[in-house]
């Protein structure tokens, strides 16, 4: 039977774990509604940049049809976006969980990794590895995701890899983060479409996706480029921002979780002190009556 200094030492045990869990889900708290504040604001600027894209390949696919026919063969590339820290219940389980049918489908896959639990992943399985960041701050903005954006340029203009895609938890909710593959490269219109179901409407929502007729200065490549630059750039931004509200939402809630259950396990260790105090009590009781007896008192 357990002892009551045990029981007691369990309880101031508890009470420091309620502590830590309790701090950790109010810095959370606050985290999350600046990642999902930031995801939010970047989801109007991504629909726009996407629907401009959508209109442009609309308007010039013959001419991106002859600049892509060079570059259809190549190894695949994959950028995995996880987040660099634990105690974010299964969600970093469910986003590799989520990427292993791709890489078993493709095992020669080049592979970019912003997060270190998914770059120790694809090491513990060997995978190659040309790239990775992590640590990544919170208040990451476009230039600082420049240098990722560029090595998937070169690699793609270079007709080193001939496909890019990215997996990352897509933001739903504060209880809901659902990871999602979407294709960036090569562009072509129904997979820009197909990216905006995906990551920015919500709730079956649509709107008129035709093409608009553009008048294109001073010529086709400068505004392929520039536009080609910026999606790329843009891409690897959302990506991270959706998975950054994801990781602080998991997180608050996994904190939360384990402050209702050390709150619960508080409670069962008081009740079972009580029983204990009782326990002894009544013994020292009986052993009190017992001795009178035995004297005769």
């Amino acid at each position: 039977m357990t002892s009551i200094k045990e029981i007691r030492r369990n309880i101031s045990s508890l009470q420091r774990l309620h502590t830590i869990t309790k701090a950790m889900e109010a810095v959370s708290i606050t985290k999350m509604k600046r990642a999902q504040d930031r995801a939010g604001a970047n989801a109007a600027y991504f629909r726009s940049l996407l629907r401009i894209t959508t209109n442009y390949l609309d308007a010039f696919s013959s001419y991106l049809s002859e600049r892509e026919e060079e570059r259809r063969e190549g190894k695949v590339c994959l950028l995995l976006v996880t987040s660099d820290k634990g105690l974010v219940g299964n969600l970093n389980a469910e986003t590799v969980r989520h990427a292993q049918p791709f890489l078993d489908e493709h095992p020669d896959a080049d592979s970019i990794c912003i997060g270190r639990k998914g770059y120790e992943h694809l090491r513990r399985q060997q995978r190659s590895v040309s790239f990775h960041r992590i640590n990544v701050s919170d208040h990451v903005s476009l230039e600082d995701l420049e240098d990722v954006a560029d090595h998937i340029t070169e690699q793609y203009t270079s007709g080193a890899v001939s496909h890019v895609s990215m997996i990352f938890q897509h933001f739903v909710s504060t209880f809901t983060q659902q990871p999602t593959t979407i294709q960036i490269l090569p562009l072509n219109h129904q997979q820009v479409i197909d990216n905006l179901k995906k990551t920015v409407f919500h709730n079956n929502e649509s709107e008129d996706m035709g093409a608009a007729q553009y008048t294109v200065e001073p010529d086709l490549n400068r505004i392929f480029d520039r536009l080609f630059s910026l999606l790329m750039k843009v891409s690897v931004y959302s990506a991270l921002v959706e998975n950054k509200a994801s990781e602080h939402s998991a997180r608050m809630i996994a904190m939360k979780n384990a402050r209702d259950t050390s709150e619960e396990m508080i409670q069962k260790k008081h009740l079972l002190l009580n029983k204990q105090r009782q326990t002894a009590i009544t013994n020292e009781v009986l052993e009190s009556l017992g001795g009178m007896q035995a004297l005769g008192v």
